[in-house]
């Protein structure tokens, strides 16, 4: 129950302080630490996102490491950043350091899509504006966001049955009805260790961020709306910013995110969010982190402990 209660402070806090409209940047200072101890263990890798600027999002500067990494890559819409280490002896801490602006972007600061203007930060980049008029011809990447993925089970019977009660004349009302319904049946519950998955929460109806999440975002696929899982950090005073919201693709405005959670808890609703999202993926199953969430760490033999500790100040 901390973390929920932190985290909706971090956010009722940045909702009233900064203006809902995107344009406006809060930049905050984003450190990412993992402490490293092993015994008997040779070959350690640490594979770690990094925060990268994405268009109407996100504005990243002054990103530092320390040690320097072996190498950093973008894939599958991602950036990581990959350490290797020799010989950790009694412990080594790996830091990732960053200046974030958090540009404030929802619904209603959402421009339609045609309507781009580069002189106009509201309106994100030509990048953005690309990319949203690129899943309106290209099936194939459509598909990508319309299918069924391990925890988005949209094909199941339960999911697909409450679909049907929340489907809407246009993309943007079956959204609101959505959302509206996800907020209605579940009940919000502090930091869930494992992952449960969109049927497993409709049925028990209550959740943390990602379980809010993945209820959406199934319930909309079912529906035939592009949507996908979103995972990143927020301020939070506990040491833990951990978080999930979501993302639909909506045919007039593109890509707007949504946190059916925060909205449960009072601090966002469907048209307005808190500036306090950092992205770090839009994946749901990442094969590079074995399918876990922030970082991953390989080695062989012997044993390897990593305590990561995140901060945003």
């Amino acid at each position: 129950m901390t973390k929920t209660i932190t985290l909706l402070t971090a956010a009722l806090m940045a909702l009233s302080a900064y203006p809902a409209h995107a344009g406006y940047g809060r930049v905050v200072t984003l450190n990412m630490s993992y402490r490293i101890s092993s015994e008997n263990a040779s070959g350690i890798t640490l594979l770690s996102l990094v925060p990268r600027t994405l268009p109407g999002r996100q504005i990243v500067r002054d990103l530092s490491y320390f040690p320097e990494p072996s190498r950093v890559f973008d894939e599958n819409g991602n950036r990581y950043a990959e350490f290797v280490i020799d010989d950790p002896g009694g412990g080594l801490t790996v830091r990732i350091d960053a200046s974030v602006e958090i540009l404030g972007y929802d619904l209603s600061s959402a421009s339609p899509i045609g309507s781009f203007n580069p002189f106009d930060d509201i309106r994100g980049s030509m990048e953005e504006e690309s990319s949203r008029m690129e899943l309106l011809v290209n099936e194939e990447l459509r598909e990508k966001y319309l299918r069924e993925e391990r925890f988005l089970e949209k094909n199941h019977a339960a999911i697909a049955g409450a679909a049907t009660l929340l489907y809407g004349f246009e993309d943007l009302e079956t959204a609101r009805k959505t959302y509206n319904f996800v907020l209605e049946k579940l009940t919000h519950l502090a930091y869930d260790i494992r992952d449960n998955g969109a049927v497993k929460v409709l049925g028990r109806r209550t959740g943390d961020c990602n379980d809010y999440s993945d209820l959406f975002v199934a319930l909309l696929r079912a529906n035939e709306v592009p949507a996908r899982f979103v995972y990143g950090l927020v301020p939070a005073s506990d040491g833990l910013p951990y978080h999930a919201w979501a993302e639909a693709f909506l045919e007039d405005y593109g890509w707007v995110p949504f946190d059916p959670l925060f909205g449960d808890l009072g601090a966002a609703s469907f048209e307005r969010l808190p500036p306090v999202y950092i992205y770090l993926s839009r994946l749901r199953s990442d094969s590079l982190l074995n399918n876990g969430y922030y970082f991953t760490v390989r080695h062989q033999g012997g044993s390897v402990r990593v305590d990561p500790f995140f901060t945003i100040d």
